[in-house]
Order: structure tokens, then C-alpha cells, then sequence
């Protein structure tokens, strides 16, 4: 079926709307920063706009082990952000009860 007038003006405008930024890694490069994104359950691009805001706001600080988060959330049969939430979650619940109870929450 061939495109509407109207639609090709709507690509157009969203189109001229966006940056068109290349990049031509070597494939090897290329098929791991595929495979980073894919183990965080985001698209390609998302995964290196999250890169560069991480970098800009000084970059993560946080020393996580994706491919770890990755095979538990595999082994209890949760997506990536699933069990990221349920931890983070979790260590929420915790931290408040100690805090409750007058307790320092140690690092």
C-alpha cells in the first residue's frame, strides 16, 4: 500500500524535528554494544542517549555488574528492570526500618 501524502508530511516534520547522528564502530564493537543494550532491555539508541547523560552528569558511579544482573534476573525468571526494581525496593524497605528503628544504614 503505498504511503499517504499526509503521513510522508508527518515523517517529514518529526524528521526534521531530530539530529541524525552516524556511528561505525567495528563490528565487534558494534555487536557488544548490542548485546549491553539488549542485557538492559533497551534499544540501541537509548542505551547510548543513558551513556552520554551518565557521562555528562559525571558518569556512573555506581560499580554494577550487568552481566551478573542479567543471569540472576534470568534465574528467577525476572526482565532486567523487574529485578533491578524489586532490589532497589527491597533495600528501600530495609534501609527505613533501620532508620525507624535509630540504626545507621551502613555503605
Amino acid at each position: 500500500m503505498p504511503v499517504s501524502e499526509a503521513k510522508k508530511k508527518a515523517n517529514a516534520k518529526w524528521n526534521a524535528s531530530k539530529d541524525n547522528i552516524m556511528i561505525r564502530p567495528d563490528k565487534e564493537t558494534g555487536a557488544a554494544i548490542r548485546e549491553a543494550a539488549a542485557s538492559t532491555q533497551r534499544s540501541v539508541t537509548q542505551y547510548i542517549l543513558d551513556a552520554v547523560d551518565a557521562y555528562r552528569s559525571g558518569g556512573n558511579s555506581l560499580p554494577l555488574d550487568y552481566a551478573a544482573i542479567k543471569a540472576h534476573a534470568e534465574k528467577t525468571g525476572e526482565t532486567v528492570p523487574a529485578f533491578v526494581e524489586r532490589a532497589v525496593s527491597g533495600q528501600i524497605e530495609r534501609d527505613n526500618t533501620l532508620l525507624k528503628m535509630g540504626l545507621k544504614v551502613v555503605k
